[in-house]
């Protein structure tokens, strides 16, 4: 067999997934030979490292949820409170930006801080749902995780993260790393 290292299964995984994107953007089948590899290099992957996850994952951390509604639920209650607090963010900066008085300019500067740190949690808990949405990742038995590496990525699940990819991906304190993986993963959904 050709995938007995994993840099060539890895370079088989960048193949395949702009093979993928190319198919689907030209409205192309994916080719038969292709697939066939795909089978036989799944033969090979170990479902049980989480090294595959590199492109998978923003940054080191992923979260596992007793289910795919668990996420979704919350998922949403971060959404709003995201909503809420960029609109918070928008307001502190319009008054930041006027003449204040000394104290109230540090009481508005610690809350401003203290809204940037808000939004940047909840982006990063999230994108630490990602994994789990598009099937990479699952609780088995309520207690032990499960790595799928042949997983070809849950379309319901993505489709379910688009709306939670948009609210990171256009975040104000987004980091750019983050926000070109967000618009990759919503490039691949799509």
């Amino acid at each position: 067999s050709q995938f007995t290292s994993t840099a060539v299964i890895l370079m088989f995984n960048q193949v395949r997934a702009d093979t993928v994107i190319t198919c689907l953007h030209g409205n192309q089948p994916f080719p038969e030979d292709l697939l066939a590899l795909q089978g036989e290099a799944a033969k090979h992957a170990d479902a049980y490292s989480p090294f595959w996850l590199l492109g998978v994952l923003v940054t080191n951390r992923f979260d596992v949820y007793q289910s795919t509604w668990a996420i979704r639920v919350w998922n949403n209650a971060r959404s709003i409170q995201m909503i809420v607090s960029e609109i918070l963010y928008s307001i502190l900066m319009k008054v930041l930006a006027t003449d204040l008085p000394a104290t109230m300019r540090m009481t508005l500067e610690a809350k401003f801080q203290e809204t940037i740190q808000i939004m940047t949690s909840l982006g990063e808990d999230m994108l630490a749902t990602v994994p789990q949405m598009l099937g990479y990742v699952s609780l088995v038995g309520g207690q032990h995780i499960s790595y799928n590496s042949t997983s070809t990525a849950s379309v319901p699940g993505g489709y379910s993260l688009i709306w939670t990819l948009y609210m990171v991906g256009k975040s104000p304190v987004t980091k750019r790393k983050s926000r070109k993986w967000v618009i990759r993963r919503l490039q691949e959904i799509s």
